[in-house]
């Protein structure tokens, strides 16, 4: 995916840099991505690298502790070898087993060495001595002790021990490890070379049917006392038998995992018999079901005389932490505010050209023509200023990002404040967009573009979610936001609410910015004649206690670029484009708007007014009450637990996202990557809802929403576009959607546009 996305890139840019040869505008575009591109790729490099140094350590520190851990089972072999060696060279004889199980008992193998079966002694009985030897034992020690498999042979060794006497060991007892091909190597190994020797990988004869596991023995030899070892003969000579160290695979490696899942955990790792990690070969898998992650490394550690292989492999819990998502986040971002730029630019750009044409045309003489002149360098300085502020707004966040960036990958954070450098980058960029929303907005209104809509809606209703969205801001500056409402007023009212919430937000927002103490009271009133059927005319006021506006400065309040004091703009920020913005809206929705009076540390009032549509009625607070409470309800957790919804989407980033949102919300989700996908699954399956994408290879969202909808599947299907604009929804509706959704989208609309149609 990313190296797709890499030679996409490659080719844009050279797109834009052939562009940018002809349009020193277009050089900016070409800048930007350039610069956004490099960045992007330094962070993926570093993520990267960082992520596989932090898997090497795991890995590094995973080996090391398995053979650590093994050692210590090696020592308590070796110490039962030199306590059988101790107690012949006593009293020269074999060591009995009340003497052999004390020892063992005295170890404590289960809280010492878990993972460890057992513990053996193993004598070399010469088959002249055979019969001898066994009833000797069958006298003093076991009295059904018998030797197999029966068959004759030169030499024995027959299990005499092996402790801790428990079922599974009892088992093995009298049996002749010679006779196995694997088992006779390794003994004869350790004979000769004096050495401790491993077995390959077998099949223990403790086991039984059920929940069989791999398993190895370890040999250590014992020889005559007195005897001369120096050489591999006399050592032939000399043997005496061996004592051994019995694992079964799976307990002692699961046993080592659990040592080691506190300080490396989200690894997993494989075990293998050799240095090769061949299948065959594999003595234990800890894999518990998670799919295998990016990394894997295969590292060798010491067994005895032999060196096995454990391959540990990431898993994608491992991968949480890395940070990955940063270079697609800066891609992303570093996008936006490039086009943000190139927006910026050119609005002030055909704002300057088109002031100095209409001054040029108006003004036919000399002095006019110079005024115009004036007016146009007094502009260019307004333009100047604006972007030396819109520079300050969008690098602020930025640097807010970028160091936030910076510390969730220069350090290790915890969980808390990863959360933390997350929320805080979320906010910004958050920032960011509102600024890329204000910027189209105006270009809309300079090319006669900006669409209104006509919706009856509750007028109350929306002044009143206003008001408490923006309580907790006028809460941490300690002031009051009062929503009064005591003048007759329509209940419903005809216009677009979008428009008419975005001036609000921006007039309580300054109202709310500009008074450090106080408070700021929002209201509304009618001002023509109530008749059923005609046509209303409303007034909103919002009346702070704040700062006020000098009357030098009240004239070009309304103009682009203006901001007033630039001290005042230094300390409370913004892009001078809010009021502007609000009064052509007002003109949009057929009123205007005013400031009707502001004195300098008492605080201004802002009104506008706006047409309503045809009178239907009054609004009845006493009605509106009731009715908030009769309609509160339990809230759900999981709002859409129990709900199956298909998600076609392409992209992978998105399924992610979407199938997370709805996930927590309670919804079983499957995935169709185009439209052709949807329709194959959509007749093997019912859904509640269907989430489509408009644009997707193979089959887009309209043709597959227009053949569910021939073959008679009634089912809601809602479209998931970063199309914006009216022409497209309308397009989508008419296509057989029931709903429209833009990209990007929080989860609280997702889920709550869902839960309207399920329910």
């Amino acid at each position: 995916m990313f190296k797709g996305w890499k030679l996409s890139l490659e080719t844009t840019l050279e797109n834009l840099q052939r562009l940018s040869m002809r349009s020193p505008l277009s050089a900016v575009l070409f800048v930007g991505f350039l610069t956004t591109a490099s960045i992007s790729f330094i962070f993926f490099d570093r993520v990267q690298r960082d992520e596989r140094d932090r898997f090497d350590r795991a890995a590094k520190g995973v080996a090391e502790s398995v053979e650590v851990r093994f050692r210590v089972y090696i020592n308590a072999l070796i110490a039962t070898r030199s306590f059988v060696e101790a107690n012949a060279a006593e009293d020269h004889t074999e060591v009995t087993l009340a003497e052999y199980r004390d020892f063992i008992d005295g170890l404590e193998l289960q809280k010492n060495f878990p993972g460890l079966q057992a513990l053996g002694y193993v004598p070399w009985i010469a088959s002249e001595n055979l019969e001898e030897y066994s009833q000797r034992v069958r006298k003093n020690i076991w009295k059904d002790f018998k030797v197999w498999p029966t068959q004759p042979r030169d030499d024995y060794t027959t299990i005499l021990f092996l402790e801790p006497a428990d079922w599974r060991n009892r088992r093995a007892l009298g049996f002749d490890m010679m006779t196995e091909p694997k088992r006779r190597a390794a003994m004869l190994s350790a004979r000769d070379t004096g050495q401790l020797a491993v077995t390959e990988r077998i099949t223990l004869v403790q086991e039984t049917t059920l929940a069989q596991q791999a398993g190895f023995i370890v040999y250590a030899p014992i020889y005559k006392q007195g005897h001369p070892t120096d050489t591999v003969e006399n050592r032939r000579l000399a043997i005496a038998g061996f004592n051994s160290a019995v694992f079964r695979a799976g307990d002692l490696f699961q046993q080592i995992s659990y040592e080691f899942s506190d300080k490396f955990p989200r690894v997993r790792i494989k075990v293998f018999d050799g240095i090769n990690p061949a299948k065959s070969e594999l003595l234990f898998n800890s894999a518990t079901g998670e799919e295998e992650g990016r990394h894997v490394s295969t590292l060798t550690v010491p067994v005895a005389d032999q060196r096995w292989a454990i391959t540990v492999a990431s898993t994608p819990s491992f991968e949480v932490g890395s940070a990955r998502s940063l270079p697609w986040f800066i891609l992303i971002l570093g996008t936006i505010i490039t086009l943000l730029t190139f927006l910026v630019l050119g609005f002030a750009r055909r704002f300057t050209l088109k002031l100095v044409e209409d001054l040029a045309e108006k003004e036919a003489t000399r002095n006019e023509i110079e005024k115009a002149k004036r007016a146009a360098e007094e502009a260019n300085r307004a333009k100047s200023q604006f972007l030396a502020n819109m520079s300050h707004e969008i690098r602020t966040p930025l640097g807010v990002i970028t160091g936030f960036s910076d510390l969730a990958l220069s350090s290790s954070p915890t969980p808390d404040e990863m959360r933390n450098y997350l929320t805080t980058i979320k906010r910004n960029s958050q920032q960011l967009t509102t600024l890329v929303g204000e910027i189209l907005d105006l270009s809309k209104i300079e090319a006669n573009k900006l669409e209104v809509e006509k919706i009856r809606f509750s007028l109350p209703k929306l002044l009143d979610e206003v008001v408490n969205s923006l309580a907790l801001r006028a809460n941490e500056k300690g002031i009051d936001l009062v929503l009064e409402l005591e003048k007759p007023i329509p209940e419903c009212i005809l216009t677009d609410p979008t428009r008419l919430r975005q001036i609000l937000v921006n007039l309580i927002g300054n109202a709310i910015k500009f008074t450090e103490k106080g408070r700021v009271t929002v209201s509304a009133e009618l001002l023509s004649i109530a008749e059923i059927g005609a046509d209303v005319r409303l007034r909103v006021t919002i009346k702070d206690t704040g700062i006020g506006i000098s009357p030098e400065h009240r004239d070009g309040l309304f103009l682009p670029f203006h901001q007033g004091d630039t001290s005042m703009t230094r300390k409370y920020g913004g892009t001078g484009l809010g009021l502007m913005l609000s009064k052509q809206l007002a003109r949009a929705l057929g009123g205007d708007l005013e400031m009707r009076e502001s004195e300098l540390g008492l605080g201004s009032v802002f009104t506008f007014t706006i047409e309503g549509g045809p009178f239907e009625g009054f609004w009845d607070p006493t009605s509106a009450a009731k009715a908030a409470t009769a309609d509160v309800a339990p809230h759900l957790s999981q709002p859409l637990s129990g709900k199956r919804i298909l998600l076609a989407e392409d992209v992978k980033d998105n399924q992610i996202l979407f199938s997370r949102y709805l996930k927590r919300a309670g919804a079983w989700i499957d995935i169709a990557n185009n439209g052709a996908e949807a329709i194959t699954m959509i007749e093997k399956q019912n859904y509640d809802v269907i989430l489509m994408d408009i644009q997707m290879p193979i089959l887009d969202g309209l043709g597959a929403t227009s053949q569910i909808r021939a073959l008679g599947h009634r089912v809601p299907i809602i479209a998931l576009t970063a199309h914006a604009l009216r022409e497209e929804r309308e397009k989508a509706l008419g296509g057989g959607f029931d709903d429209y959704l833009t990209k990007p989208l929080s989860s609280t609309t997702l889920v709550e546009t869902i839960e309207r149609h399920v329910n």
